[in-house]
């Protein structure tokens, strides 16, 4: 997974940081004996190395797999549709998940996201967590990244952290190079790209103010008799 040296600074890093227990649940597929079309899955193989490599560097993570062909209704209870997708289960509130084997920068962006859900807090602004507190619509955040993009994770961190702070907020942080649909779908030419209730998207690195703002005037309504009128008495 990566040199003896950062493997040291990693677990350094686990140990300063890493408050309670935290659980990261893959979920992949098991190797199979025989090829099956339909069945590929070329990153849930380094997906499940690198996991197994990070909670071996720390006795407070945890790594949970599932098998996401044989337990199909788990797979559909969380809302995993593709694979490989890793939760995040520590003290966070809401759901904090990642689409793909993190790598490079995505694999940074993860052990921050691991130490905030350690911790159940973070270092967002008192006026954004006090709009989370009083959050009562759901909010998907997607975060289209890639293993070499270094603006990447601020976005994903951010997007995380929100997930942290409500239990509102499902963040996913999603490697476009893994999931080249997703990125078809959601017309990905360029990262970070966020995509928020599948309704507003967001290019390049945005700061916490200007993403929160933006989120409000998503979830606020309309005021009362904005609509045109139709005409009808």
């Amino acid at each position: 997974m990566v040199s003896s040296v950062v493997r040291d600074r990693m677990r350094q890093m686990l140990e300063d940081r890493l408050a309670d227990e935290v659980k990261l649940v893959l979920f992949s597929q098991k190797e199979l004996p025989i090829y099956i079309p339909g069945r590929e899955c070329p990153q849930c193989p380094a997906a499940r190395k690198v996991l197994e490599e990070l909670v071996g560097l720390s006795p407070k993570l945890q790594l949970e797999f599932h098998d996401a062909y044989s337990e199909v209704d788990l797979a559909r209870e969380r809302g995993v549709e593709r694979i490989p997708t890793i939760e995040i289960q520590g003290r966070n509130k809401g759901k904090m998940r990642l689409l793909g084997a993190p790598a490079g920068h995505e694999l940074s962006a993860l052990l921050d996201a691991i130490a905030d859900a350690s911790s159940g807090s973070t270092g967002i602004h008192e006026d954004t967590r006090r709009w989370l507190g009083e959050l009562s619509s759901p909010l998907h955040i997607r975060v289209f990244s890639t293993p070499t993009c270094p603006y990447c994770p601020q976005m994903a961190r951010l997007a995380w952290q929100l997930a942290v702070e409500s239990p509102q907020v499902t963040a996913e942080v999603v490697d476009a190079t893994a999931f080249p649909d997703l990125a078809q779908r959601y017309m990905v030419y360029g990262v970070p790209k966020t995509i928020i209730n599948d309704q507003l998207s967001l290019e390049g690195a945005v700061a916490e103010a200007d993403l929160v703002a933006q989120l409000r005037a998503l979830l606020t309504p309309p005021p009362e008799g904005h609509e045109e009128s139709s005409g009808q008495e």
